[in-house]
């Protein structure tokens, strides 16, 4: 595999361990009630987003020194917070149907999750 296929199934790789980290943290919350669908996204992808910053900058791009507020940070905050708006639009939206459509614990969860 070449140096660039490589990097792709790493990059590919750690998105699957931060939407598996997101996506379990997303359906713990929402299955409990503890906090609203929304919240319950924007810790989950809080929570999400430490894996995927550390793990796709040390293990993708093997970058091990101090981190760059400019080239590092800034940018990969700004992608993931206009994810996180999105996505917690999406959820809530999801969320708030499935209440008032009358399901189920299990599945207002799923569709939470799905969205």
């Amino acid at each position: 595999m070449t140096g660039l296929g490589a990097k792709l199934v790493r990059y590919a790789t750690v998105s699957v361990i931060a939407t598996a980290v997101s996506l379990t943290v997303l359906g713990v919350l929402v299955g409990t009630s503890v906090v609203s669908a929304g919240w319950a996204n924007v810790i989950a992808t809080a929570v999400g987003t430490v894996p995927s910053f550390e793990l796709n900058r040390r293990w993708v791009w093997h970058a091990n020194g101090r981190r760059s507020m400019r080239a590092e940070i800034v940018p990969f905050a700004v992608l993931s917070f206009t994810g996180l708006a999105l996505s917690t639009i999406a959820v809530s939206e999801a969320a708030a149907w499935a209440s008032a459509s009358g399901l189920g614990t299990g599945a207002r969860t799923l569709v939470a999750e799905a969205s």
